[in-house]
């Protein structure tokens, strides 16, 4: 009878540790429902702001992860028409779910500005964070909530910036800190290619 080789008993081993561990694996309910990660379209009503009626677009991509980018129509300055004179870069954060059909998310960008006194080009002067509570509208393409946005802004410049992770940083409320503001979004879906009929 032949005896196995040390390396021959070490690949057993091995085999035989990662079958024993599999079901351990795969045990329990994922942490996430897979079907909210896409993307999609959203509007948002300023109306709290600027009276009935007015809505940004934007678009927000959900990562199975956990992670979310997010962009709206104030990247590129239209917020100073609405009485909010910065632009403000991509939203990056993180999206939870909080309960049956119902997630959470927060997401921080950058704020940018002129730099005051000259024709440069613009600075980073702060920060913005939006706080979302949301929940599926009667289907898995279309989602309703509010978001809750705020504010910390630079002291003197770019260089001066708080840490917008620091749990002691002072948030500054945009708009209604009660209420908040009303968001839809709808799923981005494939269209096959093709000329239009």
């Amino acid at each position: 009878m032949k005896t196995l080789r040390p390396a021959h008993r070490m690949i057993l081993v091995l085999i035989a540790t990662v079958l024993l561990a599999a079901p351990a694996i795969q045990a329990g309910p994922p942490p996430w429902i897979p079907t909210i990660a896409g993307t999609w379209y959203f509007s948002t009503s300023l109306a709290a702001v600027t009276g009935p009626g007015t809505t940004v677009p934007g678009m927000a991509t959900f990562h199975e992860d956990g992670t979310l980018v997010y962009t709206d129509a104030l990247m590129f300055g239209m917020g100073a028409k609405l009485g909010f004179a910065v632009k403000i870069a991509p939203y990056h954060g993180v999206w939870r779910m909080t309960g049956k059909n119902k997630f959470g998310g927060t997401g921080i960008g950058l704020l940018f500005a002129p730099a005051p006194g000259t024709t440069a080009p613009d600075v980073v002067v702060g920060f913005i964070r939006s706080r979302s509570e949301l929940r599926y509208d009667g289907s898995l393409s279309r989602i309703v909530g509010t978001i809750y946005i705020e504010t910390t802004m630079c002291e003197t410049g770019p260089l001066s910036c708080p840490d917008p992770t620091d749990p002691d940083v002072v948030w500054v409320p945009f708009g209604d800190p009660v209420q908040g503001f009303p968001v839809a979004l709808s799923r981005v879906s494939r269209v096959p290619a093709g000329p239009l009929q």
